[in-house]
């Protein structure tokens, strides 16, 4: 087996990503580790974006983006957020709102 990429290893690195959703990651997201992580989250459609027009004050939401990469990342979040007590604490007031 050759050596895996840095970008890879990296991501591997961080809780629940394996190697299949570490090569689904770069493959989804070319981009990753070229440009800054505000970047990256609008690509992947992760940050809120405003609904507001005039006086009008709409929710906040995602949208758009790139769907498969944001779905990858929510399964792998899953376990985490199940089985970590410090991310499950990170989670758990999110969740009420």
């Amino acid at each position: 087996m050759k050596a895996l990429p840095l970008k890879a290893k990296v991501l591997m690195s961080l809780k629940s990503i394996d190697l299949r959703t570490a090569c689904f990651l770069i493959a989804g997201l070319p981009e990753l580790g070229l440009i800054g992580k505000d970047e990256i989250a609008k690509l992947v459609g992760v940050t809120p974006v405003n609904r507001d027009s005039g006086l009008m004050r709409g929710k906040r939401m995602i949208a758009g983006g790139r769907k498969p990469v944001r779905d990858a990342l929510y399964i792998a979040a899953l376990p985490t957020i199940r089985f970590d007590p410090a991310m499950k604490a990170v989670f758990e007031p999110l969740k009420a709102v």
